[in-house]
Parts: C-alpha cells; sequence; structure tokens
C-alpha cells in the first residue's frame, strides 16, 4: 500500500505494523492489497483511484483503532502517503470539485455584497458534511461571522412514526433566529428528499432568510432520474424562493462520474457524487477522516479552483500484529 502511495521507507511500515488490529481488518488489508496490483489495462484514471483506494484502505484497517486518538503519534512518512492519496482523489474527482468550489465563491460573494453579519449553514451528519465544510471555511476567510447548525432532520413526515420532519424544522427555525440568513444546501438526485427539508423549513426559519441551494446530480447508470418530476418541481420551488431573496441561481448543476479502467474493464465510480458514499467517509466521518487526507487549502484555494477527488467502497473490518509486508 505504501508503495502503492510512493513511500518505499520500511521505517513506516514497521511503524505501522506495531499498530493491533482486529483479524477481519488483516484480512481486509491482504484482500485489498491484492485487489491493487499493477495492471496492464489500467489507465490515468484507474492509476488515481489505486492511489485513493490504498489511502482509504490504511485509513479503514491500519489506521482505524487509532485514528480518533488524539496521542497517537504517526511517522511523517504517512502524512506524505496520505497526500498522494488525496492526490488521486482530485485527479479522478476534478469536475464535480471545480463545480463545488464555484458554488462556494458566488455563494459567498453574494453574502460579502449583501453585507450579511451572521450567516449559519445546516448540516446534517449523514449528508452534506463535504459541502458545508468548504463553505464555511471559504467565507471564514472573506471575514464573515458563519456557524455551522446541525440539523438532524428524520425522513418520517408521520406523527403515528415519531418525531417528524416539521417538528425537527420548527426546533431548527427557533435555533437559527439570529442569523441574518440560514443556507440549505445539499446534494440532489430526484429532488424529493431536498423538497420535503425545503417545505418543512420554510415557515419556521422565514422566507425572507431561507436560501435553498441544490446541487443536482446525474446517476450514469439511472438516466430516468434526470426527468423525474420531483426534480423539476424542486428547481422552480428553489428558484421562486432565490428570486424573492435576489440570490441569481439556486439550482447549480453537476457533471457526471468520469469512467476509467481499473482492470481492463472501463468502470464508473459508485457513488454520483464524488465526495458521496463510501465507509471511509459516511456521515460525519466524511470530515473526520476524508480531511485528514486532504489538505483542505490545498484543495479549495489552489488558484481558487478545487481539482477534485473520488472514492470508492472499502470494507472495513473489526486482532492480531500485522507483519510489514501488506503495508510496503
Amino acid at each position: 500500500m505504501l508503495t502503492i502511495l510512493g513511500e518505499p521507507d520500511p521505517a513506516v511500515a514497521e511503524a505501522l505494523a506495531s499498530i493491533a488490529m482486529r483479524r477481519q481488518s488483516h484480512l481486509d488489508l491482504v484482500q485489498w492489497a491484492k485487489r491493487l496490483e499493477p495492471h496492464a489495462w489500467r489507465n490515468r484514471l484507474g492509476v488515481a483511484a489505486v492511489k485513493f483506494w490504498a489511502a482509504q484502505t490504511l485509513v479503514t484497517t491500519v489506521l482505524r483503532p487509532t485514528v480518533f486518538d488524539p496521542n497517537q503519534i504517526y511517522p511523517t512518512g504517512l502524512s506524505k502517503a496520505l497526500e498522494a492519496g488525496a492526490e488521486g482523489l482530485y485527479d479522478l474527482g476534478q469536475s464535480q470539485f471545480d463545480g463545488l468550489v464555484l458554488l462556494g465563491m458566488d455563494l459567498v460573494a453574494w453574502m460579502i455584497g449583501r453585507g450579511l453579519q451572521r450567516v449559519a449553514l445546516l448540516e446534517s451528519p449523514i449528508g452534506n458534511t463535504v459541502p458545508v465544510q468548504f463553505i464555511a471555511e471559504l467565507a471564514k476567510s472573506r471575514g464573515l461571522t458563519v456557524e455551522t447548525v446541525q440539523w438532524n432532520a428524520p425522513r418520517n413526515d408521520r406523527a403515528k412514526r415519531g418525531r417528524t420532519v416539521e417538528e425537527s424544522a420548527a426546533i431548527c427555525g427557533a435555533e437559527t433566529k439570529g442569523f441574518d440568513l440560514v443556507v440549505l444546501v445539499d446534494e440532489c438526485l430526484t429532488g424529493t428528499r431536498f423538497l420535503k427539508l425545503f417545505d418543512a423549513l420554510v415557515d419556521p426559519v422565514g422566507k425572507d432568510r431561507l436560501l435553498p441551494i441544490a446541487m443536482l446530480f446525474q446517476d450514469p447508470r439511472r438516466g430516468d432520474l434526470t426527468k423525474h418530476p420531483k426534480r423539476a418541481s424542486l428547481i422552480k420551488k428553489v428558484e421562486a424562493q432565490g428570486k424573492l431573496l435576489g440570490y441569481p441561481q439556486c439550482h447549480v448543476v453537476f457533471s457526471p462520474q468520469r469512467p476509467f479502467q481499473f482492470d481492463g474493464e472501463w468502470s464508473i465510480w459508485e457513488s454520483p457524487v464524488i465526495w458521496g458514499d463510501s465507509d471511509l467517509i459516511a456521515g460525519k466521518r466524511k470530515v473526520n477522516l476524508t480531511f485528514m487526507l486532504i489538505d483542505r487549502k490545498r484543495v479549495f484555494y489552489r488558484t481558487g479552483y478545487a481539482r477534485g477527488w473520488p472514492r470508492r467502497r472499502v470494507t472495513p473490518g473489526p486482532s492480531s500484529v500485522i507483519g510489514t509486508a501488506w503495508l510496503t
């Protein structure tokens, strides 16, 4: 794994090998080391994907027991190796991250132009963590006062099944009363979920303060989703709200994933959203672990554009102390 990531120093492998692992994690490491062996029919994007998978495998197997331990000390070569994995992410997902950066730059410029004093970004820990984190960092770097407000919105809309999304939205509205603007930005395929959230929030937050931004993605395996009636309804509704607030475009269409050759066959990333589904980055861990791989300043502020990133599903397992062979 470290060789794939350009880190040949055996001392790094020895240091990581000293971390006790569960047996299943060891088996996962061995399995992925075999999967990522060189292949004659692997193109440039396939190589980029392999770098990410190597980094992800290290995090979900070797580093899994210690990644949240603030006292854990890692060898310096590990940071360089994970940066190489991040570079692979950038290369494969460049177009979608360019779209995210442009969205963030436009939004922040608009907020500055409006002279807003306090802005709330609604974050769902199982959803929009990456775009919210980026927009918050960008806004703060431009001198804006921005706070991330976690909203654990349930999918339930029936009172008999427990707390509803409307009840949760009422709490969210009360918690954000002191803000000049409340931003709801999230990824959408059909738009059904986003519409439900927007409809629940618009009254508690207020039409004069709620800015919805729908990030529309395409699934190459399900082209019919782009024609879903809810998607058209979503665009119409958010644009009407954007017009009310004076925001120029409340829906942003992102380009689809690029196919790549990994083991001879053309492959498509498993998630339509490049920062989407993965065992490494599921939910709140999107930031906790992905940003351990990524220097955000290099990702998002390099000439004002991002170079992008991908990811793939790794099956993390819950011990044996591993040898250095599979690490190197």
